[in-house]
C-alpha cells in the first residue's frame, strides 16, 4: 500500500506524455483493484488516506478510498458526505476516465442514500458540478439522466437548465459505455422536456420531446409513448394547432403512436376545429385519462391557450370588435365566468403580455354599463421584439453550425469512417467523387459521410424495447 500511495502522490508532479500517462494510470488502477477495502481507509498507524490525498491532484486514488469508506462505514458517517460532494465538484476527469466503474459506484451510493432519506435536493448540485467537471459536458453520460431525474423529483427546474441548455452533441459507443442503454437516452429527453414544461418554456420542451419521440428504433417504448402524449399537448400550447409526428420517426413507431393515443388526438382535433363547445365536451370525455396519465395540468393549460389563440385569430378578421361580442362566443373553458368584465380583464392581460397588439376604449366612461371596444393594430409584434428574436435565432444557428463542423471533422478522422471509405474504394462503389483525401477531412464527400451515418448503427440495441419500462416514472403534472 505504501508503494501505491507513493505512486498516487506522484500524480501531482510534472505531467507525462499521453503514452507514459496511460501506462502509469493503467498500472495504478490495476494495483488499486487488488487492494481490499479495509486496507484503504487509513495508513498504518496514521491518519485517514482521505486526509493525505488531494481530490483534484490524486482523483483516482481518492475515488477508490472514498468508495471503500462509504461501503465500510457509510456515507453519513463523519465527514464522508462532505468529502463526497467536494470530490464530485473538483475531480480530474482525465484520471477518472481510467476508473469509470468506481465512479459509477460512487454516484450509485449517493443516489441510493438520498433516495433512502427522501432528499433528492441534496444531490442536485453535486451532480451538476460533476457533469460540468467532465471533459465534455455535451457528451452524453450516465450522469445526465440521473441528474435530470433528481431535478424533477426535487423540482429544481432552473438548476437543470444549466445542463439542459447545452445540447447533447455526442453519444458514447457501445464499447465505451456498456451500461448506457436506449432507455437512458430516451428518458433523458423525456425528463428534459418535462422540466421545460415546468418552466413553461414550450419551445425547448418541444425540442426535447421531439428527440424522444423520433429516437431511432423498430417500435416505440412506453417512455416514448409518454413523450408523444406530452408532445401533442405542448404542440397546442406552442403552435395553437396539432403538430405532425416528427420526420424520421420509424413507421412502426408511427402506427403505435396513432393506435395508443387516440384520446389525445381527439382532444387536439377538437382544439383545431375552433369550436369551444365541441372542445368542452371532448375535455369532459378525456380528462379522466389525462388525470391517470399525469397530464391534466397540461390539458388545462391547453384550454386557456385555446381562448388566447381564438382571440388572437380575430386580429386577422376584425379592425374593431366589442368585448360583448367576444364574450358571446363563450370561449372561456375553465369556469372563470366569461362575462364581459372578465373578458375585458383577460384581453387587457393579453395586451400587457404583448400577445396581441390592440387597445381598449369605452363608449361612454361616465356610464356604469358602458360597452368596451377592442381596436386591433396592424403590427402584431414590436420591432424591438422581432429584432431580439432574430438575434437569438442567428446566435443559435451559428452555434449549431460550429457543432456540426466539429462533429463532421471528428467523424472524418474516425477509424470506422476511414474503414468504410476503404470498403467503398475496394468495391468500386465510391465512384469518382466519393472518398476524398483521407488525410484531409475537410475534402471528404459529405454525401458519403451521411450515407455512412445512415448505414451505421447507433451503438444501442432496440430489439427488446417494446415492453420495457426501465426508468419510467409517474408523469409530471404541472397544475
Amino acid at each position: 500500500m505504501d508503494k501505491i500511495l507513493d505512486s498516487l502522490l506522484s500524480l501531482s508532479s510534472k505531467p507525462l506524455q499521453d503514452e507514459a500517462y496511460d501506462r502509469q494510470m493503467s498500472s495504478l488502477v490495476q494495483a488499486l483493484n487488488k487492494i481490499g477495502a479495509a486496507n484503504m481507509i487509513t495508513t498504518p498507524g496514521g491518519p485517514s488516506l482521505l486526509e493525505v490525498l488531494d481530490p483534484t491532484e490524486q482523483s483516482v486514488g481518492y475515488l477508490y478510498i472514498l468508495v471503500a469508506n462509504i461501503r465500510l462505514i457509510g456515507i453519513d458517517h463523519g465527514d464522508i458526505w462532505k468529502r463526497t460532494v467536494l470530490f464530485l465538484e473538483s475531480y480530474d476527469s482525465r484520471q477518472i476516465s481510467y476508473a469509470l466503474d468506481q465512479f459509477k459506484a460512487l454516484v450509485g451510493e449517493i443516489v441510493r442514500f438520498t433516495s433512502e432519506i427522501d432528499k433528492p435536493l441534496l444531490i442536485v448540485r453535486p451532480l451538476k458540478k460533476a457533469i460540468l467537471r467532465s471533459a465534455k459536458p455535451t457528451r452524453f453520460s450516465f450522469l445526465h439522466t440521473c441528474f435530470v431525474q433528481k431535478c424533477l423529483e426535487a423540482r429544481c427546474y432552473r438548476d437543470a437548465c444549466t445542463i439542459l441548455d447545452m445540447d447533447v452533441t455526442e453519444f458514447p459507443s457501445r464499447k465505451e459505455a456498456k451500461d448506457i442503454g436506449y432507455q437512458d437516452v430516451v428518458s433523458y429527453f423525456l425528463y428534459g422536456g418535462m422540466i421545460y414544461i415546468g418552466l413553461k418554456n414550450w419551445r425547448r420542451a418541444m425540442d426535447y420531446l421531439t428527440y424522444a419521440v423520433a429516437y431511432p428504433g423498430n417500435a416505440c417504448s412506453s417512455i416514448q409513448l409518454e413523450a408523444y402524449k406530452k408532445y401533442l399537448l405542448v404542440g397546442l400550447l406552442l403552435e395553437g394547432k396539432t403538430v405532425n409526428i416528427p420526420p424520421g420517426t420509424s413507421s412502426n413507431a408511427v402506427r403505435a403512436y396513432r393506435a395508443l393515443v387516440k384520446p389525445y388526438e381527439s382532444f387536439t382535433a377538437a382544439f383545431n376545429a375552433g369550436d369551444a363547445e365541441g372542445l368542452r365536451q371532448q375535455t369532459i370525455t378525456c380528462m379522466p385519462i389525462f388525470v391517470d396519465d399525469g397530464n391534466a395540468g397540461l390539458a388545462t393549460q391547453c384550454l386557456d391557450a385555446f381562448r388566447r389563440f381564438q382571440i388572437a385569430g380575430l386580429t386577422h378578421t376584425y379592425v374593431t370588435l366589442s368585448v360583448k361580442e367576444i364574450a358571446r362566443r363563450n370561449l372561456e373553458l375553465l369556469g372563470r365566468g366569461g362575462g364581459e368584465d372578465e373578458t375585458e380583464r383577460y384581453v387587457l392581460g393579453m395586451i400587457e403580455r404583448d400577445e396581441i397588439r390592440a387597445s381598449l376604449s369605452h363608449e361612454s366612461p361616465s356610464l356604469q354599463n358602458s360597452g368596451c371596444v377592442i381596436h386591433f393594430h396592424d403590427n402584431p409584434q414590436s420591432e424591438k421584439r422581432n429584432l431580439r428574436g432574430l438575434e437569438e435565432q442567428i446566435m443559435r444557428t451559428v452555434a449549431i453550425t460550429n457543432q456540426a463542423k466539429t462533429l463532421e471533422k471528428k467523424l472524418g478522422l474516425s477509424k470506422e469512417y476511414i474503414s468504410y471509405l476503404n470498403k467503398l474504394g475496394k468495391s468500386g462503389s465510391a465512384g469518382g467523387a466519393g472518398g476524398g483525401n483521407l488525410a484531409d477531412p475537410d475534402s471528404m464527400d459529405t454525401g458519403d459521410m451521411f450515407d455512412y451515418l445512415a448505414r451505421s448503427s447507433t451503438g444501442y440495441s432496440f430489439d427488446d424495447m417494446v415492453d420495457e419500462d426501465i426508468m419510467h416514472q409517474d408523469s409530471f403534472d404541472d397544475e
